[in-house]
């Protein structure tokens, strides 16, 4: 007869904790791997509160510990209690190198972010105009057309109304579709229209938002306009 043992959730108490906090500060790798290799599967540690140890180290920046339980097997997608993932708190407390390690070790890019609203990871870093972590998100593969679930918003929309111009002209070069609406009907360019109306009703013209929306004027007619000339291929 096959019996299939579930596996047991561990709840480390402080101590414990505290433990494999002071190796990873140490530099001590191959002694926590030996640790974690041990005596327990690294997916399933978590602290008294039940946070996954992964999410622990990326609230505490703690690179070493990271790599360590990402060794082990941690889960580089698992979430905490609040369905947060340790990439959208690296995200949130813009900690590059910890997002890029998570990244590179399987982590969603397309992931939620922190923040409410239903926003991805990539909607948050555009509309703040983080570039580093932009860049290294899309480089993973993160999709730049997908929409917010409550508002319908894209990273493309984030970045126009809050005046990014790179992070703009990054979307644009990533191939971002500017003729997606967002709940309101709304397209990138009319929230960068108006927040250029808003803005200058208080402070004048910002020119950040007169390039964004005369780039986004342009590449939108580029996109409408058929090919001058047939490809080669069709000539034949």
């Amino acid at each position: 007869m096959h019996i299939q043992f579930k596996p047991v959730q561990l709840r480390l108490g402080q101590r414990v904790i505290d433990f494999f906090r002071s190796l990873g500060e140490r530099g001590h790798l191959t002694r926590m791997q030996d640790v974690l290799g041990t005596y327990v599967h690294a997916h399933m540690l978590g602290n008294d509160s039940g946070e996954p140890a992964l999410i622990t180290a990326g609230h505490q920046d703690n690179i070493v510990a990271a790599q360590t339980l990402l060794a082990a097997g941690a889960d580089p997608n698992a979430v905490d209690e609040a369905g947060c993932s340790a990439l959208g708190w690296a995200v949130r407390y813009n900690r590059i190198n910890m997002a890029i390690l998570l990244l590179s070790a399987g982590a969603d890019p397309n992931s939620e972010s922190v923040r409410p609203g239903g926003l991805s990871v990539l909607m948050e870093v555009c509309g703040e105009g983080r570039v580093k972590l932009l860049l290294a998100l899309l480089a993973a593969g993160a999709d730049p057309n997908l929409q917010s679930m409550a508002a319908r918003k894209t990273a493309m929309m984030m970045a126009a109304a809050r005046g990014q111009l790179q992070a703009v002209k990054i979307l644009l070069a990533a191939g971002a579709d500017l003729n997606i609406e967002d709940s309101d009907g709304n397209t990138a360019l009319d929230l960068a229209e108006l927040a250029r109306h808003v803005g200058f009703a208080f402070i004048g013209d910002d020119p950040k938002h007169i390039e964004i929306v005369r780039l986004l004027t342009a590449t939108k007619q580029d996109q409408l306009q058929p090919p001058k000339e047939p490809l080669d291929f069709l000539k034949k």
